[in-house]
């Protein structure tokens, strides 16, 4: 999705990230940047901006669309445009940049969750110059932080400070967090004669607006909010913790009060449907009805987990849903079939000693996928 016009949107990360620089050359942009920050970075002094946008009919969808200065954009000499996923394009890609910007939504899901993780933050420092600035921007708020919002603002910070030693934070809504291999400077008079030697034309991003952002008290009260307190888990490709803090702050800043009635309602209606379930019986089912029960429940847990494990290595998981189903289906047909060549005569011990050995299979399958996400953690 794309909301254009909307220039100050555009302007906060750009504008803060190459105003940083005292020669912003080559230039990544992930996320794309049609609908105004490919104009923005063009107004620098840079000589190449490589964008990314993974979708290439939703580009041809809104160009149209565009302001004539954002289709010029598109069309300069200058812009390469790449249709494929960021984190595979830093991969294969042996360039380095002066600036990469992050232009993405907010980790709510496991696509965007990708673009957040210390694993992430490593490769943007591969592609980095040497004091080469790497900018992004998180959900947050202007003055009052609720403990959830902090939390979620923590786990992004210190995933990032892992691997930069001084991100340089930008308090407000969004939270800009700017991140180098050095201490970054970065003084309102500085930035002032940046733009007025550059011939900046801005709407918000203007000289009057850079001490009032920079103001040295309110960033040190957000500085010590993001690096006080209990130590918050990094955010991990295999690790989301920010994709859940995330959602809880979310929750509570928009549900409703009737929003715990309803919980609270849910709850006792199945403390009653367990009450009935014992009373009547139905929890003691058969031994092949518990056998179907725990398996398939399990193996749709499994199955979950293996999806979002997929699209937070690839960052893409729709177009390869059939093939992670039939390899589903595919291992239901085999053990299916290979129940089915159970003598229906055979004895109660030989039917136990197979339920035995598929529960061994399926706790095996568990404790494989928990090692393979703690060893990812530790490295």
């Amino acid at each position: 999705t794309a909301s254009f016009p909307d220039p100050p949107d555009h302007e906060e990360i750009v504008h803060w990230t190459l105003l940083a620089l005292e020669t912003p050359k080559n230039i990544l942009l992930l996320g794309g940047g049609a609908p105004g920050e490919l104009n923005e970075i063009l107004k620098h002094p840079v000589k190449r901006v490589d964008t990314l946008e993974i979708d290439p009919e939703l580009l041809k969808f809104i160009r149209p669309h565009l302001d004539s200065k954002d289709q010029d954009a598109l069309s300069d000499p200058r812009v390469h445009v790449h249709h494929a996923d960021g984190r595979a394009f830093l991969k294969r890609s042996k360039d380095l940049y002066d600036a990469i910007i992050l232009n993405l939504p907010e980790p709510s899901r496991a696509e965007t969750n990708r673009f957040y993780t210390q694993e992430f933050f490593e490769e943007a420092k591969e592609h980095l110059t040497p004091g080469g600035i790497l900018g992004l921007s998180i959900p947050s708020s202007e003055n009052y932080y609720s403990p959830q919002t902090m939390i979620f603002n923590r786990s992004i910070f210190q995933s990032l400070r892992s691997v930069f030693p001084d991100p340089f934070v930008l308090p407000g809504d969004p939270l800009i967090l700017l991140s180098s291999d050095r201490s970054l400077p970065i003084a309102a008079y500085e930035l002032a004669t940046r733009y007025n030697e550059r011939n900046l034309k801005n709407v918000r991003m203007v000289p009057s607006y850079f001490p009032i952002k920079l103001d040295p008290e309110r960033i040190r009260f957000c500085r010590e909010l993001l690096e006080s307190g209990t130590a918050i888990p990094k955010n991990r490709d295999l690790d989301p913790v920010s994709y859940f803090y995330l959602w809880q702050a979310w929750l509570l800043k928009y549900q409703s009060p009737s929003f715990f009635l309803e919980v609270i309602a849910a709850l006792g209606l199945l403390f009653y449907g367990l009450k009935s379930a014992v009373k009547k019986k139905l929890l003691f089912m058969e031994r092949p009805t518990r056998a179907i029960f725990v398996f398939g429940f399990s193996s749709i847990v499994y199955e979950i987990l293996l999806i979002l494990a997929f699209q937070a290595q690839h960052g893409f998981v729709y177009h390869e849903l059939g093939i992670l189903f039939g390899a589903f289906m595919t291992g239901l047909a085999t053990g299916s079939w290979s129940g089915g060549r159970q003598s229906k005569k055979a004895s109660e011990f030989s039917a136990d000693r197979a339920l035995f050995r598929l529960s061994l299979v399926q706790l095996l399958f568990g404790v494989l996928l928990d090692l393979r996400v703690d060893l990812h953690a530790r490295k």
